[in-house]
């Protein structure tokens, strides 16, 4: 991380320098090479943050079935968690795993909910059952309802947001494209109509 900014800022130096070949333009290169650096570095890690939550929001589903299964079989809540965490996808089953292995002495649901903001409903339901002693194998698959039509609603909302950009595209790269054959033709038109006279 630091030698990116690092690089960054050396790299904008030089060119001010090539440019303006003087230190203060090498001192202001370097500012604004730094403030680069931190911005893209934040927007990075922004953008590294959004996929892992859109796909821990996408494996949810299925783990969520496969627990209410693994209770329903009669397996307890933390046995079935471990094995859902085995064949869960990347990066849920990270999560459920580390759950699963803290030995804080804290109960499972409470370590559940401090994880992951998408592993609160389940976090709450399984210290509940904890409490209460009550099945949860009904309640995990309403969750895993839920989380089938959130993930639903947010590919929606991707979908829509995908639309105006697709328009960028179409606007910007295949209407000139087609102006241009339209054009050429035309220019291939004037040169057998008015070749000939040139001549």
């Amino acid at each position: 991380m630091l030698l990116r900014h690092v690089l960054l800022m050396a790299i904008v130096g030089l060119c001010a320098w090539l440019i303006a070949a003087s230190v203060l333009a090498v001192l202001v290169g370097a500012t604004v090479g730094g403030a680069l650096s931190l911005l893209l570095g934040r927007r990075y890690q922004a953008a590294r943050q959004q996929r892992q939550h859109q796909a821990i929001m996408a494996a949810l589903p299925d783990a969520l079935e496969l627990l209410a299964s693994a209770v329903a079989g009669g397996a307890a809540s933390e046995l079935a968690l471990r094995r859902v965490a085995a064949y869960a996808a990347p990066p849920l089953n990270t999560l459920l795993a580390m759950a699963v292995a803290d030995e804080s002495g804290r109960g499972l649901g409470i370590r559940l909910r401090e994880l992951h903001p998408a592993l609160r409903p389940l976090g709450s339901l399984l210290q509940q059952s904890d409490e209460l002693g009550v099945p949860i194998a009904g309640s995990v698959r309403l969750l895993a309802a839920d989380a089938r039509l959130q993930a639903r609603a947010a590919a929606r909302e991707r979908a829509a947001a995908a639309a105006p950009k697709m328009l960028l595209v179409v606007g910007g790269l295949l209407a000139p494209a087609a102006l241009l054959i339209v054009i050429g033709g035309q220019f291939l038109v004037l040169r057998t109509l008015i070749g000939p006279v040139l001549l």
